[in-house]
């Protein structure tokens, strides 16, 4: 995975680009997920926690620091 990646090379900024508003909700965490991607969910926030990250969903910035 791409934050995998990052965080083993040391960088300590992400920045995700999406235009899937569902995904962004999910990653965002405003979203119920499913029982299906649970654990894909539970290891994208771990994996959060290590970066001051930031989203652009339809050309809006929104900070993910804090999640």
């Amino acid at each position: 995975m791409a934050l995998e990646n990052a965080r083993e090379k040391g960088w300590t900024k992400v920045q995700i680009l999406s235009d899937a508003k569902n995904v962004v909700d999910m990653v965002l965490q405003r979203t119920i997920v499913s029982w299906e991607i649970e654990t894909l969910s539970e290891d994208i926030w771990t994996l959060m926690k290590c970066f001051a990250m930031y989203a652009k969903l339809f050309g809006f910035l929104i900070s993910l620091d804090g999640l």
